[in-house]
C-alpha cells in the first residue's frame, strides 16, 4: 500500500483514539461478544504499516482501498420537485427494488442539473457495488423510520445483527469525521470476523455519490453546486411540525458569505446556507467554489436560488399542507451585503447602507461626521438606483418577490459591533504604530490588565467556550471574546485604577446599549434608549479616540436600533451560528483539491443516512447526571448535577448561579427530581445595589453589586429566569478566592453561550 495510505492510517488512528471505546461498545452490542470494551486492551504497534493490520483481499480491493472519495462512472442525477405520475429511487439497500409512487402538488415544473459535463474530472473513481434507489414523493429518502421498517420486511433474519451493525457504523463514522481509509480498513477487519455481510469500501457503507460531475457546472473561474430550497426542507417538515405550525408560513433566514477553507491555497468558497425558524440546523442550498475572490457572475450566481425561491413563495402542498415560502432575512456582512446588492464597498465616499451620509478622507480612513443628520435610504430608492454615487448597477435581488433589500438586509452584528467597533476599541487602547489617542494604556496598566484577565478568567461558567486572555493578544481574539469583553469582561476591566474614567464613560454607553439590545426581556421597552445612548457613544468617541474612529461601522451604530425594530434582539439576526457552520464545512475537508466535489461527497453521505437534526430547540426543562443528595433533600426525590432549562443548561459547578424573576442573585446547591416536577436548592445573596448609575441605573438592565450569601432555600425551576456570571470585585491589591470574601459583580448572562 502506498506511504500517502499509511501515513492516512497512522493519523486518523492517533486521531480516533478517543472514539475507539464507543467503536468497541458498539460491536460489542451487536454479535461481537469477542470484541474487547476497552481500546486500552486492544495494543497496536504504533510503528507497523497498515498492511500489519489490514487482512489479506484480493487485489481488486486493495486497489479500492486507494482509491479516492468519489467513484468513477457518472451518474446522471436529476431532482423532480413537482411532477405528477412520477417514480424516483433511492438507495434503500434492499435485494429487490421497491416502487415508491406519490403526487405532489405544485406547479409543473423539473430542476436538472448542467447536462455539459466538466473536461476535468472532479471525483475520484472506485469500483463500488451498485445499490438500487428509490426517493419519496419529494424527491428525498424516506424517514429512519420508514427505512428501518422496509429493511426489516427484506431483510434475512440471520443479517439482522449486521444490519444494525451497519447502521451504528454509520452514526459513528458520520458523528466523529472518521477517514475513509480508515473505515474501510475497518470494514475489511469486521468481514474476517463473522460479519460477510458488511460492505468492503467505505462508499459503499455511506452510499458515497458515484460521481460529482453532472451535479457541478462551471461559474466563471470556478464550479458551482445547486442543491436546492426544497430537498432540504422536506425532512425537516416533519408531520409533527407542520401540526404546530402557526398558519402555513414556512419562514426560512438566508445567509451569505465567502470563506478560505484553507491557509495556504488561495481557495475560496461562497456558499448560500438557511435555516429553518424554530430548527437549530443549518443547511446548504448551493456553493461555488473558484480561485477569485467572489463569483465573477452575481445573476448566474443567484439565478437558480431566486427561480426556486419565488415558485415556492407562491405556494406548494406538502403532507396535505398548502404552505408558502417566506424569507425573513438575508444575513451577510457588508462587503457581501454590498456585493449582492451591487453597490459601493465600506470605504467609498457613499458607503453606508441606510442613508446619504457622505463620508470624510481623514488620517487615510473614511470617516463620517457625528451630528450629521441625512435622508435615509428605501427600498423603492435603491431599486430605482436614485442615488448614482451609491449605485454600481442593478443587482438581481430586485427578482426576488416580496423582498425588501433594507428591511430584509439587516446589518449584521457580529461584524458590525464584535469585529468592528469592539475591535476598534482595543486597538486604539492598547495602542499601534499609527495609533493617537492620549488614552491609550501604558506598558504597567496592560500587565495589570493581562493579570486581571486571568484572575476573572477563572468564574466564567461553562457556558463560555473562551475564558478572557490577555488583552495583549488582541490581535488573535474571534468574535465570541470581543462580545464577551463587551458585555461582561469591560464592567470589571476598564474600571482598574489606572485605565481613564472617560474611557470608561464611554464603554457604558455602548455596553448599555447593546445590552438592552441583544436582551429579548428589554429591547421592545427600552429600544428607545438604546438608540439615544448609541447615539451618544459616537459623539463622545470623537473626544476620546479622535474623529478618524468615527469610520464605517461606528457610524452604522446609529442606525442599529432601527434593525432591533424589525427583526427582534440582536442575537436573531447575528451571524454567529452561520460561521460555526462554516468551521462545520471547512472541516468535512480532507486535503486541498477537488474541494467542492469532497464537500458535495459529505453532504450527500449525510443526506442518504438521514443526518439531519430534527430536534426543536427544548421548551421544557430536563436532567442529566444522577448524583446524591444531602440527607435534609434525600426525602424530596432524586438528586441530579445538571439540568436543562429552556435555552440553559445549569450545572452543579462551583460558578453557576441564576438570575430568579424576583430579581434574586442565587447560587446553585441541589437539583432535585420529585415525581411532578424539578426543586432547586440554593443560597441567594442578602445584598445588592448598583454597580453603576450612569449612563442609567445598572439594576435596570439586572446587573448587580452583590454580597453576603444567606443560606440555602427551595426554589421551583419556574422561578430561574436566567443564568449570570458573578465575578468576585478585586479591590486594590486584594484579589478574592471565593464568592463569600467580599463584593461580587453579577451580570446577566444574554445569550445561549460561545
Amino acid at each position: 500500500m502506498s506511504n500517502q495510505s499509511n501515513n492516512i492510517w497512522k493519523r486518523n488512528k492517533r486521531k480516533a483514539k478517543k472514539d475507539f471505546d464507543e467503536l468497541l461498545d458498539v460491536c460489542a452490542s451487536t454479535s461481537c461478544d469477542t470484541f474487547l470494551r476497552s481500546s486500552k486492551q486492544l495494543i497496536v504497534d504504533e510503528s507497523s504499516s497498515i498492511d500489519k493490520v489490514t487482512p489479506a483481499v484480493s487485489e481488486v480491493e486493495v486497489l479500492n482501498q486507494e482509491q479516492d472519495l468519489c467513484l468513477e462512472e457518472p451518474v446522471q442525477f436529476e431532482q423532480h420537485l413537482c411532477l405528477e405520475d412520477r417514480t424516483i429511487q433511492q438507495d434503500l439497500c434492499l435485494e429487490e427494488p421497491v416502487r415508491c409512487e406519490q403526487h405532489l402538488c405544485l406547479e409543473d415544473r423539473t430542476i436538472q442539473f448542467d447536462e455539459h459535463f466538466l473536461e476535468e474530472e472532479v471525483s475520484d473513481s472506485t469500483s463500488c457495488d451498485q445499490e438500487d434507489k428509490y426517493f419519496n414523493d419529494l424527491g428525498h429518502p424516506f424517514s429512519a423510520k420508514e427505512l428501518s421498517d422496509l429493511r426489516t420486511l427484506f431483510d434475512d433474519p440471520e443479517d439482522i445483527p449486521d444490519s444494525r451493525l451497519k447502521a451504528d457504523l454509520i452514526v459513528w463514522s458520520l458523528q466523529h469525521k472518521i477517514g475513509r481509509n480508515a473505515l474501510t480498513g475497518l470494514l475489511h477487519i469486521l468481514r474476517q470476523h463473522n460479519h460477510p455481510n458488511l460492505p468492503l469500501s467505505s462508499k459503499t457503507l455511506l452510499k458515497t455519490p458515484r460521481s460529482t460531475v453532472t451535479m457541478l457546472k462551471s461559474l466563471g473561474a470556478g464550479l458551482f453546486w445547486y442543491y436546492g430550497i426544497l430537498v432540504n426542507l422536506v425532512p425537516r417538515l416533519t408531520a409533527n411540525f407542520l401540526k404546530n405550525l402557526n398558519g402555513n408560513l414556512i419562514e426560512i433566514d438566508v445567509f451569505v458569505d465567502g470563506v478560505s477553507p484553507y491557509k495556504s491555497v488561495k481557495t475560496v468558497l461562497w456558499p448560500i446556507c438557511c435555516s429553518l425558524t424554530g430548527m437549530k440546523d443549518i443547511f446548504i442550498i448551493a456553493m461555488w467554489c473558484g480561485k477569485s475572490k467572489e463569483p465573477c457572475n452575481l445573476s448566474l450566481f443567484l439565478e437558480d436560488f431566486i427561480s426556486e425561491a419565488n415558485k415556492l413563495m407562491s405556494g406548494f402542498t406538502h403532507l396535505g399542507y398548502n404552505l408558502k415560502l417566506v424569507i425573513r432575512k438575508l444575513i451577510a456582512d457588508a462587503p457581501a451585503r454590498t456585493w449582492l446588492k451591487n453597490v459601493n464597498q465600506h470605504g467609498s465616499y457613499n458607503a453606508c447602507e441606510r442613508c446619504t451620509a457622505v463620508g470624510q478622507w481623514i488620517a487615510s480612513r473614511m470617516t463620517y461626521h457625528p451630528y450629521e443628520e441625512t435622508e435615509l435610504r428605501t427600498d423603492q430608492s435603491l431599486r430605482d438606483q436614485i442615488d448614482s454615487r451609491y449605485h454600481k448597477g442593478p443587482t438581481p435581488l430586485t427578482e426576488l418577490s416580496n423582498f425588501s433589500l433594507i428591511s430584509q438586509m439587516p446589518l449584521e452584528p457580529m461584524h458590525l459591533l464584535c469585529l468592528g467597533v469592539m475591535k476598534r476599541i482595543l486597538l486604539q487602547l492598547m495602542g499601534t504604530k499609527r495609533n493617537t489617542c492620549s488614552y491609550k494604556f501604558t506598558d504597567s496598566l496592560k500587565l495589570t490588565i493581562d493579570s486581571l484577565t486571568e484572575y476573572i478568567s477563572q468564574f466564567y461558567p461553562s457556558d463560555f467556550a473562551r475564558k478572557p486572555r490577555k488583552w495583549t493578544d488582541y490581535a488573535l481574539f474571534k468574535a465570541t471574546e470581543f462580545r464577551r469583553i463587551l458585555l461582561y469582561d469591560g464592567f470589571i476591566i476598564l474600571k482598574t485604577e489606572g485605565v481613564s474614567k472617560k474611557v470608561y464613560h464611554n464603554y457604558l454607553f455602548l455596553a448599555t446599549a447593546v445590552r438592552i439590545l441583544s436582551d429579548p426581556l428589554l429591547v421592545e421597552d427600552f429600544i428607545d434608549d438604546a438608540n439615544t445612548l448609541l447615539k451618544k457613544f459616537i459623539t463622545h468617541s470623537v473626544s476620546v479616540y479622535g474623529q478618524m474612529f468615527n469610520v464605517y461601522n461606528v457610524h452604522h451604530l446609529k442606525h442599529l436600533a432601527d434593525e432591533c425594530r424589525r427583526h427582534g434582539d440582536l442575537e436573531s439576526f447575528s451571524a454567529f451560528k452561520y460561521e460555526n457552520h462554516l468551521g462545520v464545512l471547512k472541516r468535512l475537508l480532507h486535503a486541498p483539491g477537488r474541494t467542492l466535489s469532497q464537500i458535495v461527497c459529505r453532504l450527500m453521505e449525510q443526506v442518504a443516512n438521514q443526518q439531519v437534526n430534527e430536534e426543536p430547540v427544548q421548551h421544557t426543562a430536563k436532567v442529566s447526571s444522577p448524583c446524591e443528595l444531602p440527607a435534609s433533600l434525600s426525602n424530596l426525590g432524586k438528586g441530579f448535577s445538571s439540568i436543562y432549562i429552556p435555552k440553559c443548561k445549569a450545572e452543579l459547578t462551583s460558578h453557576s448561579f441564576f438570575l430568579s424573576v424576583d430579581k434574586e442573585i442565587v447560587k446553585l446547591s441541589n437539583i432535585v427530581k420529585t415525581d411532578e416536577s424539578y426543586i432547586l436548592s440554593g443560597r441567594k445573596f442578602q445584598w445588592k445595589a448598583n454597580y453603576f448609575t450612569s449612563p442609567c441605573p445598572s439594576s435596570a438592565l439586572d446587573i448587580y453589586e452583590v454580597n453576603d450569601l444567606g443560606v440555602k432555600q427551595l426554589f421551583s425551576v419556574n422561578d430561574v429566569l436566567r443564568k449570570c456570571v458573578v465575578i468576585p470585585i478585586p479591590l486594590d491589591n486584594f484579589r478574592p478566592s471565593s464568592y463569600s470574601e467580599g463584593p461580587c459583580l453579577a451580570l446577566p448572562m444574554i445569550h445561549g453561550g460561545d
